[in-house]
């Protein structure tokens, strides 16, 4: 960057869907949309294309790069992500919610699962107060360095 605005321009379809971005340094990206609505496929300025598939209730299960490397994501009876797969079918991402539908934990590709007494905590962790407003957000990093994001709200709950 040279001290000017950073600024992206945006063109949409007929739908009001964005249909091309453009960056500051004029690369566009472009998107095709499904006859739903959801993304189909990415563009981005190089002519890399990355396609989406969708289940019938509209999560994303999967996604391929223009090299054909294809994640694959797993979704319980609730509709909430549990899985992101790798091409290999193994498991990168596993998210544990609570009884209130609250995702409380990112646990690792390598399986590690984060916990308040585990000095190096792996994975991302969420912690949520009675009105099931997120309150706070440890992650991995963060957390060897013993920080913590923490949100707080007013009365009227922003």
């Amino acid at each position: 960057m040279n001290g000017q605005d950073a600024f992206k321009r945006f063109a949409y379809d007929e739908n009001g869907n964005v249909a091309e971005e453009t960056n500051e340094r004029g690369y566009v990206t472009k998107y095709a949309y499904d006859e739903v609505g959801r993304v189909a496929a990415v563009t981005d300025g190089e002519g890399q294309k990355t396609t989406f598939s969708y289940d019938l209730a509209g999560n994303k299960i999967a996604e391929a790069n223009a090299s054909g490397h294809r994640m694959t994501y797993a979704y319980d009876k609730l509709n909430r992500l549990v899985t992101v797969k790798d091409p290999y079918n193994i498991i990168v991402t596993r998210n544990v919610y609570d009884a209130a539908d609250n995702l409380i934990k990112v646990i690792d590709a390598k399986g590690y699962a984060s916990a308040a007494t585990d000095a190096q905590r792996y994975g991302t962790v969420y912690s949520y107060d009675l009105a099931n407003r997120r309150i706070a957000q440890a992650e991995p990093e963060a957390a060897l360095q013993n920080k913590m994001n923490k949100y707080q709200y007013n009365a009227a709950g922003d």
